[in-house]
């Protein structure tokens, strides 16, 4: 069989994600001082555990390559080695709250003034084989939000962290906005009605607490069944949906998870105590990728079986 063949997914051998341009962009930031202090057998010296590392990362292309298994034991035998894996911990804190609901188009705005090919780059990294598809305007904009939080710059930096520190120093309420949204972690969410509830493991203080609002903007003309979505909470108690994008249908939450587990272990490379919503905040467009690829897959010709 092709490995790289999308009908077999994921029934055999996960296909090449060749949207995940930012994965290589963050390694700098690995810490041997983190590793020492909080593993429980760290390797005995920083040469050793570096190897360890770089072949722990070849190994995580090569699942998504799709030529390991997910849980291939040379995988997993590194991640316990490097003290990656363990239980999956929630953040506790409470959510930060805001007095003004950022729009899509301000959020478009802030990415675009320090990245100005965002809305190209966005369509690829968060909307995946959609960008092929020549996306309407509004999924444009919505990609390059997401753009907003992500680590897609050189090292690891982010647009947001560029933004809040200009020089022109932005309005106290629209800052406080932002940083109250960058908090808040994106999740899948089942919808029914205002009604949203987690579709994947979550903090419960980032669950909203009644109605939600916000229009989701559809991937496809089919009815949503769920959407990707941070929930900004207001000051007033209001959970308001900020780049909400709307799926008619999600991968299994098992085949999501493992994605999203492997995120995780990225991000514990840098902090060993990283919760799940830290891993979720750090790379957002993955959760949006991994869905709408799921279905553009399921629309392709043949269809995806099952």
């Amino acid at each position: 069989m092709n490995l790289l063949d999308p009908y077999g997914w994921p029934l055999h051998q996960e296909p090449a994600d060749p949207w995940d341009s930012a994965s290589t962009l963050a390694d700098s930031h690995r810490s041997w001082e983190d590793h020492r202090a909080w593993t429980a057998a760290p390797y005995p010296d920083r040469e050793t555990w570096q190897a360890a590392d770089d072949r722990w990362q070849a190994l995580v292309w090569e699942v998504l390559r799709g030529q390991r298994a997910w849980a291939d034991p040379e995988l997993l035998a590194a991640t316990t080695a490097l003290g990656l894996d363990g239980p999956l911990r929630h953040d506790r804190r409470p959510l930060p709250t805001s007095g003004v609901v950022p729009t899509l188009d301000l959020l478009c705005d802030l990415v675009e003034d320090w990245m100005p090919d965002g809305t190209e780059a966005g369509a690829d990294v968060v909307l995946g084989p959609w960008a092929d598809e020549d996306p309407d305007r509004e999924l444009r904009k919505l990609a390059a939000a997401v753009l907003l939080h992500g680590r897609t710059h050189l090292h690891g930096r982010r647009t947001l962290d560029a933004w809040l520190r200009d020089l022109v120093k932005p309005p106290p309420p629209l800052k406080r906005a932002l940083r109250a949204l960058d908090r808040t972690p994106p999740m899948l969410w089942r919808i029914s009605g205002a009604t949203w509830t987690p579709a994947l493991p979550l903090a419960p203080a980032a669950c909203p607490e009644g109605p939600v609002e916000g229009t989701p903007v559809g991937l496809t003309e089919d009815p949503v069944s769920h959407v990707v979505a941070r929930l900004l909470r207001l000051e007033d108690g209001r959970s308001v949906a900020i780049a909400p994008l709307g799926l008619p249908a999600v991968p299994p939450t098992e085949v999501l998870m493992r994605r999203l587990v492997l995120v995780l272990w990225r991000h514990r490379r840098t902090n060993r105590r990283a919760s799940w919503e830290d891993a979720l905040r750090a790379r957002p467009e993955v959760l949006y990728r991994t869905c709408a690829t799921w279905c553009w897959w399921r629309a392709a010709e043949p269809p995806w079986p099952g």
